[in-house]
């Protein structure tokens, strides 16, 4: 039979080619060989457009018609062949495909005879002569999905949906009616595949011949499966690509909203997104939340600083201005930026400025911070680690005390991931990603300026892979950081930058005193050994607290992790790791010139120990080794768990203390106005650090005209209250209220 192109064709059989030669001509080859009665031409749409393959094809097959294309899908490559094509029958073939003796004319023949057919698909068998399980299926509706391609269809295999949309109570040997056929090999009427529109090319790939059968049974066309007809499908499952993975995703939503409408295809993605490794999550994700949200107001630490926050917040609402500063820090002429009162300020003024809210909120932040690794883990590493390293943050102590605690500095937990995957985008020459990265870092620099540790290794990293845009990758990226911290920046403008210049002069007045050049934090035996238990802390805390073994076991776990994957990134060159490497050397060699470091210092990089052991105790393959170290994480959860819910059956919660004696001197006040000075630790900052007390009292309904030297209102005073917070404190006053260890005494001025 003849393969040119003539008029009066019965069949075009047309392959849409994309890195798939050797299968292309041997599945030509196997048409030819089953030598169809019917006329047929052979048409080949070359989607990757090589010179090479058109010379392959034509040198073997002379009479093959081939088309060169660019990569534009599947469904607009088949598309573009029936455009040049002349069959009153279209037979769609993947080049993966081989036609068994009399295939192709069992299927013409079963189109001539029947005028409301209009698709007619063959059995599809493996390369060793089975039938394949699933050939064909009903109507894709968003309940079917939700049944047959979710984790649902692994945990009811034989659920009642799945049995009816993959025609299992029909006989694989019969013919029978479905409303879609695999892509891969089926036969449609030309003048029904036209009428029905073609195929819809805003389908890259995936779900085409879904939407496509929906269309034909639209029209009250018929689609069949025909027994006799066999077609070997050499399909084999692999591992699917980030890009083939997306395509699909994009495909399948695309599908449900153009037939069922944008609310049921966002309900039906959404679902079907979620697997094994989701759910997982979501149970860790729960009970990570429901540790910091359960009594929440007994855990609710609430400190001077806490309160000074919250009087800001109280003082800018009330004056009717826009914070252009934030928290104040150690240094009296150095703040942050106002992000922190932008962004909680409005939950306060909502709860009625009731101070546990901040706990709530510090809480909340606190899971978002497992929800982000979990998404961005995933991103850049897999779904695996991410699931770990989430499963050991949401039950980690450093992550739980700083809920709890609720400041301000925490949203850099939140914000390094975002930062750590658009940096590592940019590196791939994004200028957008390198931008997006630099506003992140600027945003991280309004809640604490610790996130400066990490940009020496951020340029770094883009000096050693974009040299040649390095300087303007640096113009891009401090773009970013500065537009984020504008309010900051005009403040310090007003003021003629004198934070500005003294902070510049800081970083090397820190830098000379560690190395001995200024006789004034010389690092001496005493920071040394600070330093290095401030490290051990700061890793074996992130898993446990309060078990020596178990503290020593996770560091020494974490010290092997950080060499095995050090070793593999030197030979393997992993961008992302090389990122996390880059960023924990710098970071804690900045860390430790600061010297005795405070545990959120280590903000930046506190997310790298989970990471490491999470990713190393995934790679051991000695399944024994591995189960151990599971039953350590577990272990050490456990334990983490334990301590937390002491936390919660604390009689001596500051929070409450601190409420109680508020609201005793605001009953002994008797509405009279009154001093209040406290003595206990950090006494010697303004206010005598009792701003805790002053916004409870604010609250409640009777401030303090006066804080420790600080005057609030220019009104004299009836009585002095000095809090005891000194269990050393001696004095021959009457202490007129105890709440726990903290007393109150009283003076008539």
């Amino acid at each position: 039979m003849s393969l040119k192109n003539r008029k009066n064709l019965k069949v075009s059989i047309i392959y849409v080619l994309y890195k798939q030669i050797d299968d292309l001509l041997e599945s030509i080859d196997s048409v030819i060989n089953s030598k169809p009665k019917y006329s047929f031409e052979i048409i080949v749409v070359d989607n990757e457009g090589k010179n090479k393959n058109k010379k392959k094809i034509l040198e073997v097959f002379p009479n093959v018609k081939y088309i060169k294309n660019k990569n534009s899908g599947y469904g607009a490559g088949n598309n573009f062949g029936v455009k040049h094509s002349n069959g009153e029958y279209l037979f769609i073939l993947n080049p993966d495909t081989l036609i068994k003796s009399g295939a192709v004319d069992r299927l013409v023949k079963f189109l001539d005879k029947n005028k409301k057919a209009a698709v007619i698909a063959p059995n599809l068998l493996r390369p060793n002569g089975k039938l394949f399980d699933r050939i064909g299926s009903r109507e894709l509706t968003p309940t079917r999905a939700t049944f047959t391609l979710s984790f649902l269809s692994k945990l009811f295999p034989n659920n009642r949906f799945l049995k009816e949309y993959f025609l299992q109570d029909f006989s694989r040997k019969k013919l029978r009616e479905a409303d879609a056929v695999p892509g891969s090999a089926f036969m449609i009427k030309r003048k029904v595949f036209q009428q029905a529109g073609c195929f819809d090319e805003n389908m890259f790939m995936f779900f085409e011949e879904h939407d496509l059968g929906k269309r034909i049974a639209d029209l009250g066309y018929k689609t069949y499966i025909l027994p006799t007809a066999e077609v070997i499908h050499k399909w084999k499952s692999s591992k699917t690509s980030k890009r083939l993975k997306k395509i699909f995703q994009q495909s399948r939503f695309y599908y449900f909203k153009k037939h069922y409408g944008l609310i049921k295809a966002l309900l039906v993605e959404s679902f079907l997104r979620v697997d094994k490794h989701d759910l997982l999550f979501l149970v860790t994700f729960g009970f990570g939340a429901f540790i910091r949200l359960h009594n929440g107001l007994a855990v609710n630490s609430f400190s001077g600083e806490i309160g000074d926050n919250l009087l800001d917040i109280k003082n800018y609402w009330q004056n009717g201005q826009i914070p252009l500063i934030g928290p104040p820090t150690s240094h009296s002429w150095l703040v942050f930026g106002p992000l922190f009162y932008w962004i909680y300020g409005p939950v306060l003024i909502l709860s009625g400025f009731d101070p546990w809210s901040h706990s709530v909120f510090g809480a909340v932040m606190s899971i978002l911070i497992v929800l982000a690794n979990y998404i961005f883990i995933t991103k850049l590493f897999n779904k695996k680690i991410a699931l770990l390293s989430s499963f050991i943050l949401a039950f980690s102590p450093f992550y739980i005390g700083w809920g709890h605690t609720g400041r301000f500095f925490t949203f850099v937990l939140l914000l390094i991931y975002p930062y750590i995957y658009y940096f590592s985008k940019s590196l791939v020459d994004k200028k957008r990603s390198l931008l997006t990265a630099g506003l992140i870092i600027g945003l991280m620099l309004n809640f604490h300026f610790t996130p400066l540790l990490i940009i020496p290794p951020t340029l770094l990293l883009l000096f050693i892979y974009r040299k040649g845009k390095f300087i303007r990758d640096n113009i891009v990226y401090f773009s970013g950081v500065a537009i984020a911290n504008l309010p900051l920046l005009f403040h310090d403008a007003l003021n003629g930058f004198s934070m500005s210049f003294k902070f510049v002069l800081w970083i090397p007045y820190r830098a000379a005193g560690f190395l001995g050049i200024y006789p004034k934090n010389n690092l001496s035996e005493f920071v040394f050994k600070d330093n290095l238990t401030s490290f051990y802390n700061y890793v074996a805390n992130t898993f446990v607290q309060s078990s020596y073994f178990l503290e020593l076991a996770v560091f020494i776990l974490f010290i092997a992790s950080t060499l095995y994957f050090f070793r593999k990134v030197r030979s393997k060159n992993n961008t992302n790791w090389i990122i996390v490497f880059t960023f924990l050397i710098f970071g804690y060699l900045g860390i430790f010139i600061h010297g005795s470091p405070p545990e959120h210092y280590y903000m930046p990089i506190v997310f790298i120990p989970a990471l490491l052991v999470s990713a190393f105790t995934l790679s051991v393959k000695n399944k024994n080794l591995r189960y151990g170290l599971y039953v350590l994480i577990l272990a050490s959860t456990i334990v983490s768990t334990r301590h937390s819910s002491f936390l919660f059956r604390s009689h001596e919660n500051p929070y409450e203390l601190k409420y109680k004696v508020s609201e005793k001197i605001i009953i002994d006040a008797k509405g009279h106005k009154y001093e209040l000075i406290r003595i206990g630790e950090n006494d010697q900052f303004e206010g005598n650090f009792a701003q805790d007390y002053q916004y409870l009292l604010w609250w409640m309904g009777n401030e303090p005209v006066k804080v420790g030297d600080q005057i609030i209102v220019q009104i004299s005073p009836k009585y002095r209250y000095i809090i005891i917070e000194d269990s050393h404190y001696e004095t021959s006053l009457e202490k007129i209220i105890s709440s726990g260890p903290i007393h109150v005494l009283k003076e008539e001025l």
